[in-house]
């Protein structure tokens, strides 16, 4: 979140330029990168290995809407909400044991469309992780935008 700050430089939302990669090296495998057209299809440019299982392979491509429509639900969550709230959004979710742990960080769009950079944890053992998106982030207690 604090690397999201930093790249708004005095702008509303940074562009996908402004991230340093390596600021993100250990978190790169549960990100992604979602471009969302005028129609508001979603399409992903690029998903962390951590998150190949979804996707079966390379994630390149891929629109939100040909995934199974659960996997589509859960990496699809918060996305228009934090194109419309032009600010961060966060929360989880919990089924069958595993807590989903979500947070959507919009960008400066491109001629193609609206870009949101995505982090998906994805923890089993409910009782033994940490409880909550804030605390997964380092977030404060205030949340940001709409969480689940």
């Amino acid at each position: 979140m604090g690397v999201w700050q930093n790249a708004c430089n005095g702008e509303q939302l940074p562009s996908r330029e402004a991230f340093d990669p390596g600021l993100l090296r250990l978190h790169l495998g549960h990100m992604s990168l979602v471009e969302i057209d005028a129609t508001g299809d979603v399409k992903f440019r690029f998903a962390g290995s951590r998150l190949r299982r979804f996707f079966g392979g390379d994630a390149r491509g891929i629109r939100l809407c040909a995934l199974r429509r659960d996997v589509s639900r859960i990496l699809g969550e918060g996305i228009l909400d934090a194109l419309h709230a032009q600010e961060p959004v966060y929360g989880t979710n919990e089924a069958k044991g595993l807590k989903h742990v979500w947070l959507r960080l919009p960008l400066h769009g491109n001629a193609h469309g609206q870009l949101v950079l995505c982090h998906d944890r994805f923890f089993e053992g409910l009782n033994k992780q940490k409880s909550n998106a804030g605390s997964v982030f380092g977030l404060s207690s205030r949340r940001s935008g709409m969480a689940a």
